[in-house]
């Protein structure tokens, strides 16, 4: 017996994006699974072996669906069984490459390159490299992280500097935002395999020419990002952008976010020139503080870029 949650009229419950927790589906269907003599599955956004154990354990199900954790790392039975769960590429539920590649054709995953193109991408693909460099990283966030650890599996001596006190650039920010924390999961699985593979990372570390000839790298990555704009101008609207961004309460949302902007007022207004969560994640943060929010977007539609990936729809009914 195979019991899951949702229907064609809450489609976002049937495969639940990051604001739904591990197991959310639990305490619907156990009230099926524990009636049945044959065997039975239950799914919920499960991620680790570890919390399988405790449903089966429990006398919830005699299996668990973890379709999602498999797309983003193929080897989670493996590495648990090895004793290297830490080594777990971590599904971020962000129904992107899944669930919104279907739509396109093709599976793929937002945090696993390698997903529905293995013959291009798998690791099992990456030979040691002929000759040994050293390689300089510029930016610590999931890109340039990914970089050095393919480089470092590579058997190159990588170094890593990152100007701020942290690895994980913009996902930092963006866990930040209600119901969005788990965006953040990728950079701490980055973070461990900097560590696992030795990789020399270099902290408050703004890179200038003269670090680069001291390091005397033999080749150079640089990925660093981008900040936000705050001139006004948006993409739907040529020409000048309005006068008045340049004052205090014109923020941005990693300034919202990061709490270096802390006078909130009764009201605010958030513009929405992309489409995607971000402008999301700031009404919902902006609503937490008590303030009356009133969504703007240059858009056709509310968040059109976040597609059929199940976040749309909850977030409209947690605004509401």
């Amino acid at each position: 017996v195979n019991v899951s949650h949702g229907s064609s009229y809450n489609g976002h419950k049937i495969i639940g994006a990051m604001h739904e927790e591990t197991g959310y589906e639990i305490p619907f269907s156990e009230q099926v699974t524990r009636l049945c003599s044959v065997p039975t599955i239950v799914t919920g956004r499960f991620r680790t072996l570890e919390d399988v154990d405790d449903v089966i354990a429990a006398g919830q199900a005699d299996m668990v669906g973890m379709t999602r954790a498999h797309i983003a790392d193929p080897d989670i039975v493996k590495k648990t069984m090895e004793g290297r769960a830490d080594e777990i590429r971590p599904c971020i539920g962000c129904n992107q490459g899944c669930i919104g590649g279907l739509s396109e054709g093709r599976v793929g995953c937002a945090i696993n390159v390698a997903a529905g193109q293995e013959l291009r991408f798998s690791e099992e693909l990456i030979e040691p490299a002929k000759e040994v460099k050293k390689v300089l990283v510029i930016g610590g966030g999931p890109g340039g992280m990914e970089a050095a650890r393919i480089a470092a599996i590579r058997g190159h001596q990588v170094t890593l500097a990152e100007g701020s006190d942290q690895l994980g650039g913009a996902t930092r920010v963006a866990r930040l935002a209600p119901k969005h924390a788990s965006i953040g999961d990728v950079a701490d699985w980055l973070e461990r395999e900097m560590a696992r593979l030795g990789i020399n990372v270099l902290l408050n570390t703004y890179v200038t020419a003269e670090i680069v000839r001291e390091l005397a790298p033999d080749e150079v990555i640089i990925a660093t990002g981008a900040s936000p704009r705050m001139d006004g101008k948006v993409a739907a609207v040529e020409g000048e952008g309005p006068s008045g961004v340049g004052q205090d309460h014109v923020v941005s949302t990693q300034q919202l976010l990061t709490g270096h902007h802390n006078q909130i007022g009764a009201s605010a207004v958030v513009l929405d020139d992309v489409g995607a969560y971000e402008a999301i994640g700031a009404a919902e943060f902006l609503v937490e503080q008590g303030a009356h929010v009133t969504f703007v977007t240059t858009q056709s539609s509310f968040a059109p870029r976040m597609g059929p990936a199940g976040l749309v729809v909850p977030a409209l009914e947690r605004l509401n």
